[in-house]
């Protein structure tokens, strides 16, 4: 097949080509990029709107003409001096140490060593965490804090 020359070619080629270029040359508006970069600067907006600080927490809930009240006294907290703990020396083993206790049930608990008390009233019945082990020095043995077989609250338990 030889390639024809401008001259050979059909009129009605001639035509759509010359119709398809005039079609792809004209310009034609397209809000595409337009509603994507309103999209952008709104997404960039609400971003930085939400990082900025108010200097002044209260400002929202004061009145503009509201008068400021300077002359309220302001109350000085205070200082709270913290107490040291009393410490239970007669606990056999070091506190925080772990140990593996088999309950009467037969399940196996890893526990931590805590505070030693002196009788089974002494023994606390809140702030403990399963695998809590205190020493018990009326009864001579530990106490796992742990939760019954049969399920329900946790309670002291002595392996």
């Amino acid at each position: 097949m030889t390639p024809r020359t401008r001259a050979e070619s059909s009129p009605e080629a001639e035509a759509t080509i010359a119709s398809l270029r005039r079609q792809y040359q004209k310009r034609h508006f397209s809000w595409g990029p337009i509603i994507v970069a309103l999209a952008i600067g709104w997404v960039g907006a609400i971003l930085f709107m939400s990082r900025t600080k108010n200097a002044d927490p209260l400002a929202d809930a004061r009145l503009n003409n509201a008068p400021s009240d300077q002359s309220a006294p302001v109350a000085t907290p205070t200082p709270t001096v913290m107490r040291a703990l009393p410490v239970n020396h007669f606990a056999p083993r070091p506190i925080g140490d772990l140990l593996r206790v088999q309950l009467p049930d037969g399940r196996i608990l890893w526990t931590k060593a805590c505070a030693g008390v002196r009788s089974l009233t002494d023994l606390p019945l809140t702030g403990n965490q399963v695998g809590d082990m205190r020493y018990v020095s009326g009864t001579n043995a530990f106490w796992v804090w742990t939760t019954p077989i049969g399920g329900g609250l946790a309670t002291w338990i002595d392996p």
